[in-house]
């Protein structure tokens, strides 16, 4: 059974802490990683070649410790797994080419008993694909979308192939709510 939310288990927080770690990664990799920080009061040295993330800062902060759970509880259900991920970006291509609006304004119009204002429908460039000006409409967020850090996915349930169903659609991992294709400029 995977960790509650909130309650990491110390085997994956320890590893991820673990100073020979960070003494693995090359400096491309380290760069990567703390330019995924949200802000530098968990880095030490900043700005420096000899910058590290802060591990007693990391240890003492909640959101950490929830990203490590959840990160722990995403492994456990497979949301790492390469089959897994290849058809959630697979589910999240059709979200974006619009396959799943017509089913998503049903859905809407049957659990709120009204119809989704043409105002706020997904507007599409040529009618696939991304949205015309929305930033970021195309590409699925590499941090956890529920938690904002670093680690693991939103997904509630893995998504099926090319012939998914929308509903198992609306569930993908792309750590994005599918209210987020809603223009919301009135």
């Amino acid at each position: 059974m995977p960790p509650a939310i909130g309650s990491c288990t110390n085997t994956e927080q320890d590893i991820l802490t673990h100073q020979s770690a960070w003494e693995s990664l090359s400096p491309t990799d380290r760069q990567e990683i703390l330019a995924l920080f949200p802000d530098s009061r968990h880095i030490l040295n900043q700005g420096t070649p000899d910058a590290i993330p802060d591990i007693i800062s990391l240890m003492s902060d909640d959101n950490f410790r929830h990203d490590c759970a959840r990160y722990s509880e995403n492994i456990a259900q497979g949301r790492h797994d390469e089959e897994w991920l290849a058809q959630a970006w697979a589910a999240h291509e059709r979200r974006a080419a619009g396959d799943f609006d017509d089913f998503l304004a049903r859905k809407f119009a049957d659990d709120w008993g009204v119809e989704v204002p043409d105002h706020l429908k997904p507007r599409r460039a040529g009618g696939t694909g991304p949205m015309e000006g929305v930033e970021g409409s195309g590409t699925p967020l590499a941090n956890d979308g529920v938690t904002g850090g670093a680690a693991g996915t939103s997904a509630t349930s893995p998504v099926g192939d090319s012939d998914a169903s929308a509903q198992d659609a609306v569930a993908m991992p792309a750590g994005k709510l599918e209210s987020d294709d809603m223009d919301v400029d009135a």
